[in-house]
């Protein structure tokens, strides 16, 4: 059986994603941050998330660890309207 996800605004979603992507190692070891987008609502896909995130400002070596981010994220957190 699944856990339910908990409901979060769309900024409160944007703040968990930034935090988590921030607070990676490689981003911390070369003192980085990244600027996530704010989330969208969509209907549910396969993994069962209501909402994606287009990208981020900053680099693009860092793309897998906003990805990584965003799963984590994704995984436990549906926008709430």
């Amino acid at each position: 059986m699944t856990t339910p996800k908990r409901l979060a605004s769309a900024e409160d979603i944007r703040m968990l994603v930034q935090d988590a992507v921030n607070a990676r190692p490689e981003l911390r070891q070369h003192n980085e941050a990244l600027m996530v987008h704010e989330p969208f609502w969509h209907e549910d896909d396969q993994t069962g998330c209501n909402w994606s995130i287009s990208g981020y400002m900053g680099l693009s070596k860092y793309a897998d660890d906003f990805r990584i981010a965003l799963q984590d994220v994704r995984s436990s957190y549906n926008l709430g309207t």
